[in-house]
């Protein structure tokens, strides 16, 4: 998520949205930097920094109850402000309610633990940040991001579900970037609006990854055939493709062709499994894929590739528990 924030007049916007500084004038914030023993956007656990869990849950509750004073950006003013700024735009009052309620929620964010059931599907979790506090973002700063979102093509409805699943998106710089991602997908994916708008709704995270590297793995999906309607059609069935790293896409293609792996002799037969599986880019190769295969070549099991195109999810199985 977005590190420490300014807020009251004159606060800017940093470039890069994991280190934001504050630069205004909320004391708040800066007395609870201090409270900390370090700045805002610091990690209470680096270098023995602070002593326990428990301790630094206290300083983070005591430095956003500073924050949340009567004009911090998390005051009830602003709380009010974004209630009023979406229901203004359409939205019920219930779910603007919610909205704000997730803006300023304290030291709670949604994150993508990266980890697969035996489906393959992603699993997602709420955790602390054991950080000091996540300085909410200003009224300001949050109809900024929402009059971004609103022009990218995306209803306020569609926003404010992307928002509750993603609240980085109420900060204007991750809001700017999920316009050029906007873009992105629906010039390398084909998609068209009401696509983009679908994957805002079910995938909000995916329009906060880094475009460089949205731009390489595209590319390094392509070197192994994924391409043109085939790769929209894997992307729209597993949106968390376009979070993969291309070093990713090349672990595997390297492990199939391998002995180890399936034996394929061309990358254009990864590219075929992945329109498959494409969560196999998130799967432990080393620790889960690698000991299936050698279980199933231990049974006698012919033309393993035959096999896995029929089952892929076979390879998620735990040959420990489940043979």
């Amino acid at each position: 998520g977005a590190g420490g924030r300014g807020g009251g007049g004159g606060a800017s916007v940093s470039a890069d949205p994991t280190q934001r500084v504050s630069t205004g004038t909320n004391a708040g914030a800066s007395t609870a930097g201090m409270a900390a023993g370090m700045s805002t956007d610091a990690d209470p656990f680096a270098n023995g920094g602070m002593g326990s869990r428990a301790e630094a849950d206290t300083v983070e509750t005591d430095a956003w109850g500073q924050a949340m004073g009567s004009s911090g950006p998390g005051s009830p003013l602003s709380y009010s402000a974004v209630e009023r700024l979406l229901v203004e735009e359409g939205l019920p009052s219930e779910k603007a309610i919610a909205v704000a309620n997730v803006i300023y929620a304290p030291g709670v964010r949604p994150s993508f633990m990266g980890g697969l059931d035996k489906k393959g599907s992603a699993k997602y979790n709420r955790i602390e940040t054991g950080r000091c506090p996540i300085l909410p973002p200003s009224f300001a700063e949050v109809e900024i991001a929402v009059r971004e979102l609103l022009k990218t093509g995306f209803s306020v409805d569609d926003l404010a579900d992307m928002i509750l699943t993603e609240p980085r998106l109420a900060d204007p710089v991750y809001a700017a970037r999920a316009t050029k991602v906007s873009q992105v997908l629906q010039d390398q994916f084909e998609l068209r609006r009401y696509d983009v708008r679908r994957i805002g709704r079910n995938a909000a995270y995916v329009f906060c990854v880094e475009l460089d590297e949205l731009r390489t793995t595209i590319d390094a999906l392509k070197e192994v055939g994924l391409r043109g309607k085939n790769l929209k059609l894997t992307f729209m069935r597993w949106p968390n493709l376009a979070t993969q790293p291309s070093s990713a896409v090349k672990r595997l293609v390297a492990f199939l062709k391998s002995e180890d792996g399936l034996g394929f002799e061309s990358q254009e037969q990864v590219g075929s499994l992945l329109r498959q599986a494409p969560w196999l880019l998130q799967a432990n190769l080393d620790f889960t894929v690698k000991p299936v295969l050698a279980f199933l070549r231990n049974w006698g099991v012919q033309k393993l590739d035959i096999v896995v195109r029929a089952y892929p999810q076979v390879l998620l199985a735990d040959v420990k528990t489940e043979h």
